[in-house]
């Protein structure tokens, strides 16, 4: 802890001491490269609260640690996804939630769901909504390598977590244009 006297020359002592701590935060130096992928929470579009998984996926990133713990994290990130778009946005059905399991998603009805795709508990639940090819296929692939991964050797995990990273940032910088454009209420 730095303590400062309450003058003048102290005053800009404080102010310089303030930008390095700033300039060397955590926080800071993980998310600047990564900004944009960061409006999802600061809209709350998905909640503050899983934004440390999107932290700790860059830092394992950045950190070259692509052990398969970690696509746990991806998976995550993914059903933090589905339940925003639940809650608050009203966009994914509720009965694609498990409430025994604290809420949990079914990933792949939310999945087939915003492919467009008939699908729920009776197979008559579409979005209607139009979601480009690419987000689609994003989703998709996140949702079937999540369930895959859990399999392979920490070796093998390296370039699947490398490809899921950067989908589930392509997700994340989608996510407030879809909301503004179909759920502008909510935001």
């Amino acid at each position: 802890m730095v303590i400062f006297e309450k003058n003048d020359a102290e005053r800009d002592k404080m102010f310089k001491h303030i930008i390095s701590e700033v300039e060397n935060s955590k926080y800071r130096t993980l998310r600047i490269p990564y900004d944009e992928v960061f409006k999802v929470f600061d809209l709350q579009i998905i909640s503050k609260a899983h934004e440390h998984l999107l932290l700790d996926i860059i830092k394992t990133y950045t950190d070259k640690d692509y052990s398969k713990k970690n696509i746990g994290l991806q998976r995550d990130l993914l059903e933090a996804i589905f339940k925003s778009l639940n809650n608050p946005i009203p966009c994914i059905p509720n009965s694609f939630f498990d409430n025994r399991k604290n809420g949990k998603p079914n990933l792949e009805w939310a999945t087939q769901f915003l492919e467009n795709r008939p699908t729920g508990p009776n197979r008559n639940d579409r979005l209607n909504i139009q979601i480009p090819p690419d987000i689609k296929a994003a989703f998709r692939k996140i949702t079937e390598s999540s369930n895959k991964l859990s399999h392979l050797t920490n070796e093998e995990a390296k370039l699947p977590f490398l490809s899921n990273t950067f989908l589930l940032m392509e997700i994340l910088s989608w996510l407030p244009e879809f909301v503004e454009k179909n759920y502008k209420n909510y935001i």
